[in-house]
C-alpha cells in the first residue's frame, strides 16, 4: 500500500512538472549577476541557481538534475535551457545581465 501510494504521489508530482513545462516554453527567466566589462562572468551559472531564478521569478521548483546544462554558463547572453522530464523536453530562455 506504500508503495502506491509513492507511486501516485510521483505520477501527480510529474504531471504537475510537465505542466510547468507549458508555462515555461514562453517565458523569460533574468539572472544579473556581477561580471568583467568584456561580459565574462566572475562565478559561473549552474543548475542551483537557475532553479533558484525559477523558484523566485515564477514560483516553480525543480530538481536541478532535470536542467540539461553541459557546462556552467560563464558569458553575458541569452540561453535555451533545456528541462527534461521523463519523455518530455521544455526550453525556456534564461537571460544573463551584468550589475555593472
Amino acid at each position: 500500500v506504500a508503495r502506491q501510494k509513492q507511486l501516485a504521489v510521483q505520477k501527480a508530482k510529474e504531471e504537475f512538472l510537465k505542466q510547468s513545462l507549458d508555462e515555461l516554453k514562453d517565458t523569460a527567466i533574468k539572472l544579473t549577476v556581477k561580471a568583467s566589462p568584456e561580459g565574462h562572468l566572475f562565478a559561473g551559472i549552474h543548475q542551483t541557481e537557475i532553479v533558484a531564478a525559477l523558484k523566485q521569478q515564477k514560483n516553480i521548483e525543480l530538481d536541478p538534475a532535470l536542467i540539461a546544462l553541459d557546462k556552467p554558463i560563464k558569458q553575458i547572453g541569452e540561453y535555451d535551457i533545456a528541462i527534461k522530464i521523463g519523455d518530455r523536453t521544455g526550453h525556456f530562455k534564461l537571460v544573463v545581465d551584468s550589475l555593472n
